[in-house]
């Protein structure tokens, strides 16, 4: 007998329309630094120093901070949150001096602990349709200063699953950013991995087709 369960956050995900993509505007800082709200203690556009193209460098004499008004939420819904920063300035510390917040509350802080580009991921349930989301260097009474990019904020793709003769089919919308399958035989944190199945795309879905078990599965969606 097949078993196959998706975790927690496929029950909590929600069905956007097949253009919703990135809800942030300008995560990319393409050009500009449109979209997001800075004053002359946030720091500066640069065209050059992105991950690639244009970046906002966070830099000013206390904790630098761009942020942005993100709309057409639905309460109760899950998102994905994820960017790339750099160190720009500054000493490496073992205090986190680089941030990310939701309406004034930090849901992600780093200590970087190198000078190359990393990148930050982690989910948000949305309580209201609209939210604040923040971006803040030296945190903490830290002076390190930070470049960062690839803005995104997305809902988290619903992951259907059903039988297909012996074998097993996973699809998720194709509008949704940068996510890969992966799979556990227990809720371990530690033991996901990545499907390496190739996904098919029918209509607007990535579709995976998997042999049948007789073990539990459990499947993900993951940035």
């Amino acid at each position: 007998m097949k078993k196959l369960i998706t975790n927690s956050l496929a029950l909590f995900a929600c069905w956007h329309t097949a253009t919703a993509q990135n809800l942030v505007v300008n995560g990319g800082f393409d050009a500009n630094a449109s979209g997001w709200t800075t004053t002359a203690t946030s720091g500066h556009f640069d065209p050059y120093k992105g991950n690639p193209g244009g970046c906002f460098v966070l830099f000013s004499s206390s904790t630098p901070t761009i942020s942005q008004t993100i709309n057409g939420l639905i309460p109760g819904c899950m998102y994905a949150i994820s960017g790339s920063y750099s160190i720009e300035g500054g000493a490496l510390t073992n205090t986190p001096s680089f941030g990310v917040a939701i309406d004034s509350m930090f849901l992600f802080e780093v200590a970087q602990t190198n000078w190359g580009w990393s990148n930050f991921s982690f989910s948000y349930q949305a309580t209201a349709p609209s939210a604040t989301l923040s971006i803040t260097a030296q945190i903490n009474g830290t002076s390190t200063s930070y470049v960062v990019d690839n803005i995104v904020m997305q809902p988290v793709p619903s992951l259907a699953l059903r039988a297909s003769g012996p074998d097993v089919l996973l699809a998720w919308p194709t509008n949704m950013l940068g996510f890969s399958l992966q799979s556990a035989t227990n809720l371990d944190e530690m033991h996901w991995a990545v499907v390496t199945n190739t996904p098919v795309i029918v209509g607007t879905n990535y579709t995976v087709t998997l042999s049948g078990t007789n073990q539990a599965q459990f499947f993900v969606l993951r940035r």
